[in-house]
């Protein structure tokens, strides 16, 4: 919150680079941790039940859940300067339209394959979208970083992540 309130520009960035780096090494995490443990579903599901494509599925919902890692860091970047409104625009009127869209497609065409597939890519568009936005409120944020984050405060915010 201090950089911001202070308009603290390179400190920033730096903070930013830093959580973006933090935010991309879970998502990563999530990914690979989730996808190792696919072929051992049957093994850790007491009763599995015969779901075709349950492998897929569950990769699509660890898909899913690691995506939004990979953009979280602007968007609490735009939390954090008390725009919420603005992520929670984002995100309910994209929930609007995916809840309308897979009810959609499941009286139509029954596939929960595809279902969830629209959930993949409405997770990936709702998060570039708010990334973009958070690149236009902090043009800043493109520009090259300069500045380093000392190491006390480096621990201290990586020990909170």
């Amino acid at each position: 919150y201090q950089p911001l309130e202070e308009k603290n520009k390179p400190k920033l960035k730096a903070l930013m680079g830093l959580y973006q780096r933090a935010y991309i090494i879970i998502g990563i995490v999530i990914l690979i941790t989730g996808a190792a443990f696919a072929p051992f579903l049957n093994y850790v599901i007491k009763d599995m039940p015969d779901i075709p494509y349950i492998s897929a599925i569950y990769l699509m919902f660890v898909i899913n859940s690691a995506l939004s890692y990979f953009f979280s860091y602007k968007r609490s970047l735009i939390i954090a300067d008390q725009k919420r409104y603005i992520a929670t625009i984002y995100r309910y009127g994209f929930y609007f339209i995916l809840n309308v869209a897979q009810i959609f497609i499941l009286l139509i065409t029954h596939n929960y394959i595809l279902f969830l597939g629209l959930q993949l890519m409405n997770t990936l568009i709702e998060n570039i979208l708010v990334s973009r936005k958070a690149n236009k409120l902090y043009p800043f944020l493109k520009e090259k970083n300069t500045e380093k984050l000392d190491a006390d405060e480096k621990r201290k915010i990586v020990r909170n992540v």
